[in-house]
């Protein structure tokens, strides 16, 4: 959890320095719909991690702790 909140902060503070010295060029017509994938993405994964009490990054199965396939939420 310390991983995403780390990225999100960098990704805020990199968007925040990007804007005041111009590093992109894409312009202004696409910060709505950035903004919407970003949420959209957040969103997405904030509710995988809730359906899912063994979110992680590396898929295993751990039968000590009887861990069972999820098959609902965005697993479905």
């Amino acid at each position: 959890m310390r991983v995403i909140s780390l990225i999100s902060l960098s990704s805020i503070i990199f968007a925040g320095l990007d804007k005041k010295n111009g590093w992109s060029s894409l312009g202004d017509g696409w910060i709505i719909p950035g903004g919407i994938l970003i949420i959209l993405s957040s969103v997405l994964a904030t509710w995988a991690m809730a359906e899912n009490s063994y979110f992680s990054r590396i898929v295993r199965i751990q039968d000590d702790r009887e861990q069972m396939v999820v098959a609902s939420g965005p697993y479905r």
